[in-house]
């Protein structure tokens, strides 16, 4: 579980919009490390990472919209796809299973 202090460090570093920073506040805030849980929080950041082009969090964000805080399946595979444009292979396999090219 990560301590307080590094969950102040990274809140910090994500609201100055670093998007790496952005993406794992985004994972902390999904599975409840150092922060409570809170799925919508975490798609909040995950969209503020994924709109500056991390691939990690473009491919958690089309998760959030596939099964997650919002059953969106057209906003999944948009974001699988730009996750998948860079190479990341767990945005092709989504888009596999979803029968999508």
């Amino acid at each position: 579980m990560m301590k307080i202090a590094a969950a102040n460090t990274l809140i910090k570093a994500a609201k100055q919009g670093d998007a790496k920073a952005q993406f794992s506040l985004g994972v902390c805030y999904q599975n409840g490390w150092g922060v409570g849980k809170d799925t919508v929080e975490a798609a909040k950041w995950y969209r503020k990472a994924a709109e500056q082009g991390n691939a990690g969090a473009q491919y958690s964000l089309g998760a959030c919209y596939g099964s997650g805080v919002i059953k969106d399946e057209a906003e999944a595979i948009r974001w699988y796809r730009k996750a998948a444009e860079q190479g990341y292979a767990l945005a092709r396999e989504a888009l596999k299973e979803l029968q999508v090219k």
